[in-house]
């Protein structure tokens, strides 16, 4: 049986520097969107046990707001 530390998942988060003009929805985005690059790097989402090729994301509270996940070619 897999003990309970096996399941804890930790993002470190870095607070900008003080010459960053960065505001706080930055960088909860900056934050999503490294995030969900390293998850897609090992797992396939799905939906109906089929392959769903997602590329963006949007914030709750924040309609017609999308974000690309990758850098756009």
């Amino acid at each position: 049986m897999a003990s309970e530390s096996e399941h804890v998942w930790r993002f470190e988060l870095k607070p900008p520097t003080s010459a960053s003009n960065s505001s706080d929805s930055d960088i909860v985005v900056g934050f999503v969107r490294k995030t969900l690059r390293e998850l897609l790097d090992f797992v396939v989402l799905t939906q109906d046990g089929q392959e769903v090729k997602v590329n963006g994301f949007k914030i709750q509270g924040k309609p017609g707001k999308n974000y690309n996940i990758f850098d756009e070619v």
